[in-house]
């Protein structure tokens, strides 16, 4: 087998290749006898008849088989020969391409190929880290949260609809372009004051009375979280099914204990700490975005449409398996996922771009993974979960996700090096290790939450397509572009 490689764009190889006829020749006797013995001619017994009688017969079959056969054998031979890296499928440059016997077989192998880029801007790069600071008032909404979460709500039936009553309430009519029917209402609950309704909405749920219909003609605003609804007409009958008045426990230590804690003082500390960490990470991140942004400025490239439908497709599929997780409606997942796909594109074009310039920065100063690394970082996951590290390590025992511990631990210290800090994963002296008591973790977990859950109002906010979605899907997407 000869190759030769060309390169005809920055992003496409093409690889002509040749095979010697009796490497043709021996596929072709092998795909003939084959044949052979599973049909039937007349005049001969099963799997008797001579080859140029089959071949007469089943000359096309005989031909398409052993096309098949030799590409399926030579192109990953040409491929590993010629030391070309595919990010997609290779292809036939000629689909009509035929194979004859005893004769050499010539074709031409198109592969969509990454670029090879000299990377520059990376050195002496100085972006700060922003301060993370936390104010005494974050600490108080955070509170405020917890007060929320063990908030009771009494009935108050007997009165209108209030500012902080929860309400819920059916509704029939027009939204948009959807026709609502009356005797197959939509239903929906509201605290009042602290929803994200339309305000002409909310405004007609203030004062109204169970049972009661209340019309509301408005305009969807341009930022309301159905992107289909926003600027299109609502002209709805509203009824009101029930009124709750909602009643908040005081912010003491009682409070504080219930969640856990000794007092309100250790409550306040733990809500400190986590705003504290929580902050700390933002900043890391918007640090790491504005790398990213630098790179990309410094460096200009094309990369294939291929590879970026294929990471395309990787964070969505992460994201629509996010979904389902969390109970998410199969039929209003793939509708926030149609949607999204132009920004899934956006996202995969970016992160594409972003690994290509790591991969090369990597290469450029010699930048691998150590012996030891992967187990430190093993640990280190373990320690900021708070979880026994043989159950951490347990998830590792699969040679695909240990794969996805090295890519990432390759990636941050890239980034470390980038940035000129210490190497996240470098040994450290062997020190006094003290295990939390279980009420001070199970605290920590109860802050954790509760912070999540005030930041989680809006479901169309947490399952938007964004970097950190892509941060989180790139793992999954190295085993394919590997």
């Amino acid at each position: 087998m000869q190759v030769t490689v060309e390169h005809p764009a920055a992003t496409r190889a093409e690889l002509s290749v040749t095979v010697e006829a009796a490497e043709v020749d021996t596929i072709h006797r092998s795909v003939l006898k084959k044949i052979a013995k599973q049909v039937r001619l007349p005049g001969y017994r099963p799997g008797k008849a001579p080859a140029r009688v089959v071949l007469k017969q089943f000359g096309p079959h005989v031909q398409a088989q052993t096309l098949e056969q030799v590409l399926d054998k030579y192109v990953p031979n040409a491929i590993d020969e010629s030391g070309v890296k595919p990010v997609a499928q290779p292809r036939l440059k000629d689909e009509n391409v035929q194979v004859i016997a005893n004769a050499p077989f010539s074709f031409v192998i198109e592969c969509d190929v990454m670029p090879e880029i000299t990377p520059t801007g990376f050195k002496d790069v100085d972006i700060p880290l922003e301060e993370a600071e936390v104010s005494e008032e974050d600490v108080n909404q955070q509170i405020a949260q917890i007060q929320k979460n063990h908030a009771e709500a009494v009935p108050a039936e007997d009165r209108a609809a209030e500012i902080g009553d929860r309400v819920e309430f059916r509704y029939y009519g027009q939204a948009g372009d959807e026709d609502i029917k009356e005797d197959a209402p939509m239903k929906a609950m509201a605290v009042l004051g602290e929803t994200e309704l339309v305000p002409a909405l909310h405004d007609a749920l203030v004062g109204a009375e169970i049972d009661k219909e209340i019309h509301s003609e408005f305009t969807y605003p341009d930022d309301f979280p159905e992107e289909r609804l926003r600027g299109m007409k609502g002209d709805l009958k509203i009824t009101v099914e029930t009124i709750q008045k909602i009643e908040y426990p005081e912010i003491n230590d009682e409070l504080a204990q219930s969640e856990g804690f000794d007092d309100l003082a250790a409550l306040q500390d733990a809500v400190q700490n986590h705003l504290s960490n929580q902050r700390k990470e933002e900043s890391k991140s918007k640090r790491l975005e504005a790398l990213y942004d630098h790179l990309l400025e410094k460096n200009e490239f094309e990369v294939p449409d291929s590879a970026v439908q294929n990471y395309a497709r990787t964070l969505e599929n992460y994201l629509g398996h996010n979904m389902a997780q969390r109970g998410v409606p199969q039929e209003v997942a793939a509708q926030m996922m149609q949607e999204q796909a132009g920004e899934a594109l956006r996202v995969a074009q970016r992160q594409v771009r972003i690994e290509h310039l790591l991969l090369a920065i990597q290469t450029s100063e010699s930048i691998q993974v150590e012996a030891g690394e992967v187990d430190r970082a093993i640990e280190q996951e373990a320690e900021s979960m708070g979880a026994p590290l043989p159950r951490v390590k347990a998830r590792y025992n699969d040679p695909a996700a240990l794969m996805r511990v090295e890519a990432r631990v390759l990636r941050e210290k890239t980034i470390a090096a980038i940035f000129g800090d210490d190497n996240p994963f470098a040994a450290v002296e062997a020190a006094e290790e003290t295990a939390p008591e279980e009420t001070e973790e199970s605290a920590e977990e109860t802050v954790e939450e509760t912070t999540d859950n005030s930041n989680a109002t809006d479901a169309s906010e947490s399952d938007s397509t964004s970097d950190d979605s892509a941060d989180a899907a790139n793992d999954e997407s190295q085993e394919e572009t590997a």
